[in-house]
């Protein structure tokens, strides 16, 4: 039963976060940078976390080193992929960013296997093929990938595959001693912080708040909560595979 309702919890999280490119869309066309729209959406997520947090009595890190290293995960594998991938979208296009992002259950596999000893099965080899050719399919068919790739691109593509993939690594080992709202909650208050300064911010309307509200529930809070759920429940490499329903 525990299983199933990991398949749920990832498949759930998937499917909130499939949620980004049409609200992002709605705060770029009122003259938002992505890397603002970054910015408020780990800084609001880290509210909502917060704030469940201190409802559950969970809001403090247990010491020095658990908190340098929830910051380095908050700035790298946050900061750092949400500035990388939106340097993909900007130099090679949107299709090459999803492309490249979700070669992620590959890089998932290997560090599994070389830090928690999970076997790679033959059926898994099979359904990362099959995942990844999906979502280059998904991708010809939004929006092809025509034209000179800069190697820049591709290499920063591949940087945000490595970075998505330690959120499967970092939060299977830290969700054992902290609640996934105590985690993300200083993760995304650390991320935003990261990219604070490189951000440009743009004057905003009532409706761009509710938007930027509304992305950092839906795509921050609510999917990373239950993600975060499901890897509790699921080996490293089927969660990474299932959270390939996102592109969909």
């Amino acid at each position: 039963m525990q299983q199933y309702i990991g398949y749920a919890c990832i498949l759930a999280a998937a499917t909130s976060w499939g949620f980004i490119g049409s609200l992002t869309r709605f705060c770029l066309e009122d003259g938002l940078g992505p890397m603002e729209i970054a910015f408020w959406r780990m800084l609001l997520s880290s509210v909502f976390f917060l704030l469940h947090a201190a409802r559950i009595g969970a809001h403090r890190l247990h010491n020095l080193k658990d908190t340098a290293t929830i910051f380095l995960f908050g700035a790298l594998a946050l900061g750092g992929l949400f500035s990388s991938f939106f340097g993909v979208v900007q130099l090679g296009g949107a299709a090459l960013a999803a492309v490249l992002l979700y070669t992620a259950p590959a890089w998932v596999a290997l560090f599994s296997r070389f830090i928690y000893k999970e076997t790679i099965t033959r059926t898994k080899y099979i359904a990362m093929g099959l995942s990844l050719a999906g979502v280059i399919f998904i991708s010809l068919s939004v929006g092809g990938l025509g034209g000179k790739i800069p190697l820049t691109a591709v290499l920063l593509g591949l940087l945000t595959g490595v970075l998505y993939s330690t959120h499967y690594v970092f939060t299977k080992e830290y969700l054992r001693r902290y609640s996934p709202i105590t985690l993300y909650g200083f993760a995304m208050l650390f991320g935003a912080i990261a990219v604070l300064p490189f951000v440009t911010f743009a004057p905003k309307s009532a409706s761009t708040w509710g938007v930027l509200i509304t992305l950092a529930f839906v795509t921050g809070y609510l999917a990373y909560w239950v993600y975060s759920e499901g890897m509790r429940r699921l080996p490293l490499t089927k969660a990474a595979i299932l959270a390939t329903l996102e592109p969909v």
